[in-house]
């Protein structure tokens, strides 16, 4: 708790827990619920359960003195339907219903780019490639539709991932700026690990 902003410290690094949860009860086969171990409905209902719990939890926290804050960069390459956008806004509705979403956009090349330079640095060796028709998680615009249907368009805060664009050229601080964090000397920004190659 900072700054009347609470940051749950039970969950995974970047929140997966919240796509996991989401996603189509049928839908095992995505390597996001693979790599947690969901792969039969008895094993998803224990971790809904469970998750429904923590956010229930969550909310005696808060006690409607604190904003919860979540991050997960997975949700829009993930959910596409507002079935499970609707899920997902039911886990959070436990807190509160009074919900912003933050969504970040990169230029479609440049994520292109950024997902070719992440593979080589994980081993791959396959040439860059455009590919023919766009996929679906680059397609914008129906991302922001079916947000905007379930959150509301007036709940959707859309920013430009450029760093010319970005408050002080950073992420992390554009982010604190939005929801009203100050950064000063005891904040700790985290590092840059994820370098593109030149």
């Amino acid at each position: 708790k900072k700054q009347n902003i609470y940051v749950p410290s039970d969950l995974k690094q970047n929140n997966t827990e919240l796509t996991c949860y989401a996603l189509d009860k049928n839908n095992f086969d995505l390597p996001i619920r693979k790599k947690n171990n969901l792969i039969n409905a008895e094993l998803l209902n224990k971790f809904r359960n469970n998750l429904q719990e923590k956010f229930e939890n969550y909310s005696k926290q808060i006690e409607g003195n604190y904003s919860l804050f979540l991050s997960n960069e997975h949700l829009s390459s993930n959910l596409h339907s507002t079935h499970e956008l609707n899920t997902l806004k039911d886990l959070l509705n436990i807190c509160s219903s009074n919900i912003k979403v933050i969504i970040y956009l990169r230029r479609q090349d440049e994520f292109l780019l950024s997902r070719y330079s992440t593979a080589i640095k994980a081993g791959y060796s396959h040439k860059f490639q455009v590919p023919q028709q766009t996929p679906r998680l680059l397609q914008y615009s129906e991302i922001l539709k079916i947000w905007s249907q379930v959150f509301g368009q007036e709940n959707i805060i859309l920013r430009p991932y450029e760093k010319i664009q970005l408050k002080n050229g950073d992420i992390t601080t554009d982010v604190m700026d939005i929801i009203g964090v100050s950064v000063d000397k005891t904040f700790k920004v985290p590092q840059n690990t994820n370098k593109a190659l030149s």
